[in-house]
């Protein structure tokens, strides 16, 4: 029997150092709460079809089309990794996250001047 305190204790989550890839690793414990969220997030935004970032226009509210779920070709953990992104960039749309150190909470991308060039095609 495990009691809130040890599962308090356990909780945690890291964020590992960003690979060369441009990967992450995630790794760690997640409480009842947060699994029942997960899940709840999972069932919808992961499900085949769903946020799928091969189609032209990905589902992201409502039902997928049969079609669409039966030419998703992702993994669940990678369906999985889409709808949590999908979930939380609806979070960050939304404004309800505030502000933090003054300006609103969003993601802040840094590039150089050559990588820009090149990915819109002139370098």
């Amino acid at each position: 029997n495990y009691a809130d305190e040890d599962r308090a204790r356990k909780r945690g989550l890291s964020l590992g150092k960003q690979e060369h890839d441009g990967m992450s690793r995630l790794s760690g414990y997640v409480d009842p709460e947060l699994r029942a969220t997960l899940e709840a997030v999972e069932a919808k935004l992961a499900a085949p079809g769903m946020c799928n970032r091969d189609d032209e226009t990905p589902v992201v509210d409502g039902q997928a089309a049969p079609e669409a779920a039966c030419r998703d070709l992702r993994s669940e953990a990678q369906r999985f990794h889409d709808g949590l992104l999908a979930g939380l960039r609806a979070l960050l749309m939304s404004g309800e996250l505030g502000q933090h150190n003054g300006l609103p909470a969003s993601i802040i991308v840094t590039t150089t001047l050559k990588d820009l060039e090149a990915a819109a095609g002139r370098g």
